[in-house]
């Protein structure tokens, strides 16, 4: 699955095309695409990762 593709998934299209990969990179553990459809496995620590960076930019923090 391209990362563009995923990228709309997570609904991230507002931010730049290099931020997007780099997110896309922390979430995305592995992707398995199949005959009936994909598998997309988060990475918990990209997860984590991202709501810190996201919690050090927020506003009023």
């Amino acid at each position: 699955m391209p990362a563009t593709a995923v990228v709309k998934l997570c609904g991230i299209t507002r931010a730049f095309p290099a931020e997007q990969a780099r997110i896309v990179r922390a979430l995305v553990e592995r992707v398995m695409v199949g005959p009936t459809g994909a598998d997309i496995r988060l990475g918990v620590e990209g997860l984590a990762g991202l709501v810190r960076d996201l919690t050090a930019i927020a506003p009023g923090s």
